[in-house]
């Protein structure tokens, strides 16, 4: 069965996320967002190990920098991310998949479009 990964329990209700999956929780109460190694450490425990991106779902909730670290570390470990946004007006999560293609060297992105060096300002 799909789950539904929840960064931050809040005062949110999160039932309308129900019917994508399972709901749970990744951390229920406060971040400490001055400690990233902790953050990293609960994050992978919690969500990045148990994720299957075939089927499970991400709601960000709570600190965009703990958004932030979970899908730097997603992201290079699954591939792709299913998130739900929420929409307020009607009160229903839609889902959308985030995909990054591999990171390209710098040296292949300034040859993009054409031959030889870019040219850099001031040089």
């Amino acid at each position: 069965m799909p789950k539904v990964y929840i960064l931050n329990r809040s005062g949110h209700d999160f039932s309308s996320a129900e019917k994508f999956g399972e709901l749970k929780f990744v951390n229920e109460g406060h971040y400490n967002i001055f400690n990233i190694g902790a953050v990293v450490t609960l994050l992978r425990n919690n969500l990045i190990s148990p994720f299957k991106v075939e089927e499970d779902f991400l709601v960000m909730s709570g600190s965009p920098m703990v958004a932030a670290i979970a899908f730097s570390l997603l992201i290079p470990m699954k591939g792709s991310v299913n998130v739900l946004l929420f929409d307020a007006k009607q009160k229903v999560y839609t889902n959308r998949t985030i995909t990054l293609s591999p990171y390209k060297k710098r040296e292949e992105i300034s040859n993009v479009g054409g031959k030889g060096s870019p040219s850099v300002p001031g040089k």
